[in-house]
């Protein structure tokens, strides 16, 4: 489960500076592309249109 409370998407608009160490954890090895915005996560609750990578 991931430390960070927002989507991905959310949290470009909220200053991505103070969540730096979080947001690298949730993408250097991602499992899953948002379908709207083009964002990886390992977690699809962090995407607002989650699609597993193959």
């Amino acid at each position: 489960m991931s430390k960070l409370k927002k989507t991905m998407c959310k949290l470009a608009d909220d200053g991505l500076k103070k969540k730096e160490e979080a947001i690298i954890a949730e993408v250097v090895h991602p499992k899953y592309i948002c379908k709207k915005c083009l964002r990886v996560s390992t977690d699809k609750d962090l995407l607002c249109s989650p699609k597993k990578l193959e």
